[in-house]
């Protein structure tokens, strides 16, 4: 990776750069269309490059990390949008709340949805559909902090052979039914575990990866 990586001071910048390959075992770049939603500061996407990978597309709702994924990712066969990725409801407005905790070093844990503590700040949407409209995507990965749980997966199209979710457990209802809808609709989609997601437990997020031939 050729790219000159910045970590901002006092953040977790560094623990996200470590989980890429942690997190998303699992997943095949080589000659892949790649969708990364929920891009941050475009880590993953580099990632997805350098394995091989021959065009990433992100989404990064957040100004700040969106513009440092633009500098990271300068030069590279990645084309970002400056936009959350939600449900067609949500994003018909064409723009939608983000929530942010002010002051924390967390920098990755913006979300669409109110959780305690958080402030919002306005920022450009875009639909699911017309996310994955964009390319024929092989490859989708999505991180957007419970966002995951207003998506349609029935939407996913055929040329989708390889998804990786991080479900979040901000609120209960996502734990006990929101997180379970998910693999039930992969699964009826054709998709088999690859890494399965620990749904239950004391941890407030997991990792699933699919596939399907």
């Amino acid at each position: 990776m050729s790219t000159e990586l910045t970590f901002r001071p006092n953040t977790n910048d560094l623990d996200i750069f470590k989980e890429q390959k942690r997190d998303w075992k699992g997943l095949v770049y080589e000659n892949k269309i790649v969708l990364d939603i929920g891009c941050h500061v475009g880590f993953f996407a580099l990632n997805a490059l350098a394995n091989g990978a021959k065009r990433v597309t992100g989404y990064e709702p957040h100004p700040e990390n969106y513009q440092l994924a633009m500098r990271h990712l300068k030069g590279t066969s990645c084309t970002l949008f400056n936009s959350a990725v939600t449900s067609s409801e949500i994003a018909r407005a064409g723009t939608a709340k983000l929530y942010s905790r002010l002051g924390s070093p967390d920098k990755s844990n913006h979300s669409l949805f109110v959780q305690g503590g958080r402030t919002g700040m306005e920022v450009y949407a875009t639909s699911f559909e017309e996310a994955l409209a964009k390319e024929p995507f092989d490859v989708v990965k999505i991180d957007i902090e419970g966002g995951e749980y207003a998506l349609d997966f029935f939407l996913l199209p055929d040329t989708v052979k390889m998804i990786a979710i991080e479900l979040h457990f901000g609120k209960k209802q996502w734990r006990e039914i929101g997180a379970g809808r998910i693999v039930r609709t992969l699964e009826a989609l054709g998709f088999e575990a690859i890494k399965s997601p620990a749904l239950w437990g004391k941890h407030w997020n997991t990792t699933g990866v699919w596939r399907r031939l």
